[in-house]
This record gives C-alpha cells, sequence and structure tokens, in this order.
C-alpha cells in the first residue's frame, strides 16, 4: 500500500523552522528490552541499531529511547519487534503523537488492514498534522470507509489548500463513489500544478476510459507514456523529450521523496545529499527549504539562512519561506528580519507558521502591545480556526505588560468558543482558566484549571501537571497568572 508522493512532513515547523523535542518519564514499570536477530538485518544498519539499544539500556524508562529504537527497527525490516517498541514507547510517553503515526506507518507499508484506530489515536493527540490526516483517509479507503475517508482529506486541505496528497485522495473517494465529474475535475486540477505524478496520470487514464472520454484519452495516454519512459527507462526517448525530462522531470520529485523519508527518521545528512542532488537537476524553493530546515536542525544556521534565503528569491510569493527567511535575518539583522515577516504576514495572515516567526521575534524583544496587536489581526481574519483563538485568548489574558493584555477581548474569544463547540478540547482548559482569572472570576478560573489538570494527569504528563498546579494555587489564592518578561526567569 505503499503510495509514492504521501508526503511526511518532519515535525520539524513547531516554531518557525524549530522541531519538536520529546519527553520522557521516569519512575514508570517498563517491559523487557528486547532480545534483536541481526540475522536479517543488513550489516551497515547494526551499529545504529545496536546503539539505540545501547541508549535503551541506559534508559529504560523512556519513551523516547523506545520510540527510537522502533524507529530503526521498522526502517531497517525488524517489523515485529519494532511494533513492540512502539506500544512501549506510547505506555512511557502518551502525549507524544509520533509513536501511534509512525506505527501506523509501518503497518501500512506492511499491508496491515486496521490501521485506522491508531491513527485516530495520533490525530487526537495532533489534529492538524496534515501528513496524518491524509495517511488516515487512505486508511479508511483501504477500511472501504469513503466517508470518513473524504472528512479525513477534507481537513487536510482545511489546512493546507495547496495539498496534493489529500486532493488525489479526494479523487479516489469519489472515484470510489463513482462521481466521474468530481474525478475528473479534480484530477485536472492536480495535473495542472503538477504533471508528473504517474499515478495520477494513469487513475486520469482509467476514469477516462470509464466514461468514454476518447480525444482527451489520447492526450492522457501520450503524457503518461512519455513520464513512465522517463521513471522506469524501458523506453528510448527522443534526445529532446528526455533532455527536457531530465532537467524538469521526475527525478528531481524522487530526490525530493527520498530526502523527506530521510528526514522523517532523522537521518538529515543523508536527507541533504538528496536534496542538493535534486537541486542540481533543477533549482526549486521547496527543496531549498527542505534542505534549510536539515541544516537548522543540525546547527548550521549559515547554510540554513543561505538556502532559505534562496528559497524566497525562487519564490517570494510563498509566504512561510519569506517569513522562515526573515526569522533567521532577524538574528543578525532584526530589523531587516522584521521586515521580511511582516511582508510574509501581509501575504498571508492564516499560515500559522508565518504569525508563529513574528510572534516569538516579538516576545524576545518584550512587545506585547505589537504582540496583542498581532494576536488580535490574525483572531479576526480566522476565528474558525482554534490555533489563531487560542493564541489571542491566551496572550490577552497572561501578558506580562498590561498594554499587552485584553482581559475582555480575551473573553469574548471564550464565549465564542463556548457558543461554537458543542465539546471543548482539553488543551482549551488552561487558557479558559487564565481568561477568567484576568476577569477576576477565580471561581470558574480554578474549576477550568482542575479539569485540565485533571487532563495532563490521564496523559501522564508530570512536567505539565506540575505546572499547571502552579497556577491552580495561584487561582485559589485570588491571583492571575502572568508570564515573565523575556530575560527573567519564567514561571511558565
Amino acid at each position: 500500500m505503499k503510495r509514492i508522493f504521501i508526503v511526511v512532513f518532519g515535525l520539524l515547523l513547531a516554531v518557525g523552522l524549530g522541531f519538536v523535542t520529546w519527553q520522557s518519564m521516569e519512575n514508570v514499570p517498563v517491559a523487557e528490552i528486547p532480545v534483536i536477530d541481526y540475522s536479517d538485518i543488513d550489516k551497515p544498519a547494526v551499529d545504529e541499531i545496536r546503539s539505540r539499544l545501547s541508549e535503551l539500556e541506559k534508559n529504560p524508562s523512556s519513551g523516547e529511547a523506545w520510540g527510537n529504537l522502533a524507529i530503526s527497527l521498522q526502517l531497517h525490516g525488524a517489523f515485529e519487534t519494532a511494533q513492540k517498541c512502539f506500544t512501549e514507547a506510547r505506555r512511557l510517553n502518551p502525549e507524544n503523537f509520533r509513536w501511534s503515526y509512525l506505527a501506523a506507518l509501518g503497518l501500512i507499508d506492511e499491508g496491515f488492514p486496521g490501521v485506522s484506530s491508531l491513527l485516530e489515536k495520533a490525530k487526537a493527540q495532533n489534529p492538524t498534522y496534515v501528513p496524518l490526516l491524509v495517511h488516515l483517509g487512505e486508511a479508511y479507503i483501504a477500511e472501504d470507509q469513503p466517508d470518513k475517508a473524504r472528512q479525513s482529506f477534507e481537513a487536510a486541505l482545511k489546512l493546507q489548500p495547496a495539498s496534493i496528497p489529500a486532493d488525489f485522495g479526494l479523487a479516489k473517494v469519489d472515484r470510489m463513489q463513482k462521481n466521474y465529474d468530481k474525478v475528473i475535475t479534480r484530477l485536472r486540477g492536480i495535473i495542472s500544478k503538477d504533471s508528473e505524478i504517474y499515478e495520477v496520470l494513469q487513475m486520469y487514464i482509467d476514469v477516462l476510459n470509464t466514461i468514454g472520454e476518447t480525444e482527451k484519452l489520447k492526450e492522457a495516454e501520450s503524457l503518461y507514456q512519455t513520464i513512465l519512459a522517463q521513471k522506469t527507462g524501458s523506453v528510448e526517448l527522443p534526445d529532446e523529450v528526455r533532455t527536457t525530462y531530465e532537467s524538469q522531470g521526475l527525478s528531481k520529485y524522487w530526490r525530493y521523496q527520498n530526502g523527506l523519508r530521510h528526514m522523517e527518521y532523522g537521518r538529515y545528512r543523508e536527507a541533504i545529499t538528496e536534496f542538493q542532488a535534486g537541486l542540481e537537476i533543477k533549482e526549486d524553493a521547496e527543496l531549498l527549504h527542505k534542505l534549510a530546515i536539515c541544516y537548522l536542525t543540525l546547527g548550521e544556521k549559515e547554510e540554513a539562512l543561505k538556502n532559505v534565503q534562496r528559497a524566497a528569491f525562487v519564490m517570494p510569493e510563498r509566504s512561510r519561506y519569506v517569513s522562515d527567511y526573515g526569522s533567521l535575518l532577524a538574528e543578525t539583522d532584526p530589523a531587516a528580519g522584521e521586515e521580511s515577516m511582516k511582508q510574509a504576514l501581509g501575504q498571508e495572515s492564516s499560515d500559522k507558521f508565518v504569525v508563529l516567526n513574528y510572534l516569538n521575534f516579538l516576545k524576545k524583544q518584550n512587545r506585547w502591545a505589537d504582540i496583542l496587536k498581532l494576536l488580535r489581526d490574525s483572531y479576526e481574519d480566522n476565528k474558525d480556526i482554534p490555533f489563531f483563538r487560542s493564541n489571542f485568548a491566551w496572550y490577552a489574558s497572561v501578558a506580562p505588560d498590561a498594554k499587552g493584555r485584553s482581559p475582555i477581548e480575551a473573553l469574548g474569544v471564550v464565549n465564542y468558543i463556548l457558543r461554537k463547540e458543542s465539546a471543548l478540547r482539553t488543551d482549551v482548559y488552561d487558557i479558559f482558566a487564565a481568561v477568567y482569572a484576568a476577569n477576576g472570576n477565580f471561581e470558574r478560573a480554578t474549576y477550568y484549571s482542575a479539569l485540565s489538570i485533571a487532563a495532563a494527569k490521564a496523559s501522564r504528563n508530570l512536567a505539565l501537571v506540575e505546572r499547571l498546579e502552579q497556577r491552580h494555587a495561584l487561582y485559589e489564592s485570588g491571583k492571575p497568572y502572568r508570564l515573565e518578561p523575556k530575560g527573567k526567569k519564567a514561571i511558565l
């Protein structure tokens, strides 16, 4: 069930070009450390797995150590043992959705049915991660549940309207339900963006055959045969056609996919090699951006800045590239970096990563009044997106500078959420508590604070429980919670 172009984005953009770190739990009874049979594992991979195993033996109560071992085992074909390690990683480190998600990917790759329940668990922890939603849609297709598949693909497209995998997923659902006109329209839209995805062309041909569109079929089959020949090398192409496809065709696409796979498993040097090979074929903004992420993750900020600057130059209309360039540039030239981040906001105010880049820049400078304006404007433009509602309500309540607070507006956001949502997500409890405390309603503050503590305890996130209990004590004593300005020890 492998699908060539289901793009698995690394969890590297939580804050601009940042990346997600993992937490571990201590003093929790753990499973027996596995005995690994290396006989079926390629020799170059053995040292990597032994290193992961050694880390686990040193810290057997670490969910991260179990998860890292599972990733290496799954990557190198020890599927059954990997699944057992993922199970232990989820038990010890349940707040990290990666363990459910990556375990499910292994089940998909091995052709196992019934992975949707595992992906639903991961989705409950990270409902806005687009690759997860796409994989969930694919899982529901495999389980012959087209309505649920459609919901998942539509959710992915709402978060990322340019997602070709999600768009193609909806085409598959429409085909299952014999909505051929919708299939044709959707596939034509995808081909207009990227005519080199042979699965899309193959479905296009199949559907044209089904509905008897003979003229369009000739054109589609010609394009398909050309691309398939380039992929397999099985057909001799005219020199001018081969030159075109070698410079602009599938080779770049395969390099990009290989790089993404390396990124997902933390092999950033290997990813850099693939992305650079793709760039030798043709300069591409997305390849440059991913290359910048790899360099930044490895701590090589100069290389990261150089590549994200090139990405912004190649595709200046892509707001995230411009914003990420500004975020890195601001470390050495704050004024110029801020100008780039503002430009990106003007292009796309609904991209949360663009907003986060500028938010974090302003926080470093303790510009809380500007933060309030930024988040107010973002909320007004994107009221139905939880990210923007939550951030505006939170900072308008807990900013350390009175000029950055607006408790009445924050309460208005809470009331809007209560009217809008029939069931609250657990992550809003802490925000609601802070908002009510900022407005002097400590009875409601302690009520929602207690709910947030209960949710954190249920997920066994002990560090979060400790922070929430400190806030709860403030509310019980009739005091609101405040962030500390940058440069001072934070309560959070």
